[in-house]
């Protein structure tokens, strides 16, 4: 013990003449450490002061989705009748199927967001849906305003416009200022889809120092000119044609733009470069860029076709009105019960094509639904016990004599903890009994 009380004190005289801090003496055996010692923090590392401070990561903050998908839909022109000329289908859509392409948005409960709302979320500053739509409208024909945005308005769609500049304010065919500035006020996003609208990747006979300059003409001037007449900074911006190379990407860069879309139809999603994002031109009498937008929630034919579950009967006793077709589980409604009987009253439809008639339920596809002929009533029952919160079911049949489907497309959730809570063994009170026993022999 003298041996080490002595080289403690050797230690400790060179750690003075060095001027370190004080080694403290070796313990002895079964020695207890003083809480002191123990509550000690270790030493915060920090960067030496001349080092610049870690770049910003790039990463999105992690309550940020970046699993979401969304498909933009892209419109031009629109009438109010029905027959559309040849010259006219490439840009043109019949405003009644406008109606019920955003109809079927609604029944089917895709979330609608404005291009603002999707930046954010690339930007990571905010979430957006895992799967919704942006409805973007070119050129600025009238029409937008006299036909589309009345059901706009009706849907609460929010929308974004791409006019160009020598075709926004004038006469005729065109959208005005005020017209403009009403939409903006309503929900509407402006972008820029240029000056001329001319094809800027064709440079023809310019040299490059004059098609440089042209193309940042397109592309600075008519956000300025844009900014200017509706006090909104246009920061998206449509390529007139969906015709852009390297030098018309560049010149968008030059200019800020945030996001540049295309006609390229595939969905957007967080990796999609943000300078060609794709969008499903929609137009004519033709559903199938539409039906190809909403692939992934809605089945491709389903687009139009008459959808009975707002139909209603009035009852002959009580006089109220009642849904047309008897569903269960009934629309929107929560069931506790995990293999639910899933059935449609069909009794009031007449003239059913049998070989027509299926039910399709989310997650299993199309199902062996049996239909009672007495009844009149479509009826499935699971084998197994639902395990998804959400459950989506489609009935779908054609009339004798029709061509256009008819449709019942509905949704019920599972309570699935309510189930849980009926199912788990309750104790009784002959067990709270044994249980107070045995504590009190303990």
């Amino acid at each position: 013990m003298l041996l080490c009380r002595q080289i403690a004190s050797v230690l400790a005289l060179l750690a003075c003449l060095v001027g370190c801090e004080k080694i403290p003496a070796p313990e002895e055996p079964n020695a207890t450490v003083p809480e002191t010692v123990q509550s000690v923090p270790e030493p915060e590392m920090k960067p030496p002061a001349d080092l610049p401070p870690p770049p910003e990561p790039n990463t999105p903050d992690k309550a940020v989705d970046t699993t979401s998908k969304v498909s933009i839909l892209g419109y031009h022109k629109f009438t109010a009748s029905p027959k559309i000329s040849r010259k006219q289908l490439p840009t043109t859509i019949y405003v009644e199927k406008f109606r019920e392409q955003l109809q079927t948005l609604a029944d089917n409960d895709i979330p609608v967001i404005g291009m603002g709302d999707f930046l954010a979320w690339r930007r990571g500053e905010k979430n957006i849906p895992p799967f919704s739509v942006i409805i973007t409208i070119d050129d600025g024909y009238v029409s937008t305003y006299d036909l589309a945005f009345p059901i706009l308005k009706e849907f609460d769609f929010p929308f974004t416009i791409y006019p160009y500049t020598n075709f926004f304010g004038g006469a005729g065919k065109t959208l005005s200022k005020d017209e403009v500035l009403e939409m903006i006020v309503a929900g509407g996003e402006i972008g820029s889809h240029g000056i001329s609208h001319g094809f800027l990747n064709r440079q023809g006979r310019r040299s490059d120092e004059i098609h440089a300059a042209f193309l940042k003409k397109e592309a600075t001037d008519s956000r300025r000119i844009l900014k200017e007449k509706t006090g909104q900074d246009p920061v998206t911006f449509s390529y007139p044609y969906g015709a852009y190379d390297e030098r018309v990407i560049s010149a968008c860069v030059d200019a800020g733009y945030a996001a540049m879309v295309t006609v390229k139809g595939r969905k957007v999603t967080w990796e999609t470069d943000l300078k060609e994002m794709g969008r499903y031109i929609v137009h004519g009498g033709d559903d199938r860029a539409f039906e190809w937008a909403l692939s992934s929630r809605v089945a491709v034919g389903l687009v139009g076709a008459n959808n009975l579950i707002k139909e209603t009967r009035k009852d002959e006793v009580t006089g109220e009105e009642k849904p047309l077709v008897d569903l269960f589980p009934v629309n929107g409604s929560t069931v506790k019960e995990r293999q639910p009987t899933i059935s449609a009253n069909l009794s009031l439809i007449e003239n059913i094509d049998m070989e027509t008639l299926s039910m399709s339920v989310s997650g299993l596809g199309e199902v062996r639904a049996q239909y009672d002929e007495e009844t009149k009533f479509l009826s499935y029952t699971p084998q197994q016990r639902f395990r998804l919160p959400d459950y989506w079911v489609l009935v779908q049949f054609v009339r004798e004599g029709e061509k256009k489907p008819d449709v019942l497309r509905w949704k019920f959730s599972i309570d699935a903890i309510a189930n849980y809570l009926e199912l788990a063994p309750k104790p009784s009170l002959q067990d709270d009994s044994v249980a107070i026993s045995e504590s009190a022999k303990d």
